[in-house]
């Protein structure tokens, strides 16, 4: 490549806002379903202090990605991080309403813990619920991010 061209788009990272990737967005996410329901967990915790500190790194991850866009969030990063997090119960609570509706709904579905760790539709609608409330928050690009993530799994 000649080097005009590589300078070109040496500017151009350069000068592109500092946005979370889409892998990093994912995998927070990721992260916070594995906190919300142990059928998704690549780990157990045999004790609290070691789920607490899970929850501290999950919450860490979440910070990190929201402090990238802080310029575009209508306030900062931790006070939308706060918010997101209060709403956390209520989509949990949620959740386990679409995974029992779906387990009435499929004759196959042995219990709700099958529905939660192996059905696609379960992780599409649990993706929607958490893209849906970062954009009543009015955080930028990771609704969007996440919907697209959800179509590919």
């Amino acid at each position: 490549m000649d080097q005009s061209f590589l300078r070109q788009l040496y500017q151009a990272h350069r000068q592109t806002g500092s946005v979370p990737s889409p892998a990093e967005v994912c995998k927070g996410v990721e992260g916070l379903l594995e906190l919300l329901f142990p059928e998704l967990a690549s780990r157990s915790y045999p004790h609290f202090r070691e789920f607490e500190q899970h929850v501290q790194s999950v919450r860490l991850d979440l910070f990190s990605i929201l402090t990238k866009l802080e310029g575009s969030l209508p306030g900062t990063a931790e006070e939308t991080e706060r918010e997101f997090l209060d709403r956390i119960p209520e989509i949990h609570r949620l959740l386990l309403q679409d995974a029992e509706a779906i387990l009435r709904g499929d004759p196959a579905a042995q219990n709700t813990g099958e529905v939660i760790r192996s059905y696609p539709g379960f992780f599409a609608i649990a993706v929607y619920r958490m893209a849906h409330e970062f954009c009543r928050l009015r955080v930028p690009y990771i609704p969007r991010i996440l919907t697209e993530y959800a179509h590919s799994r």
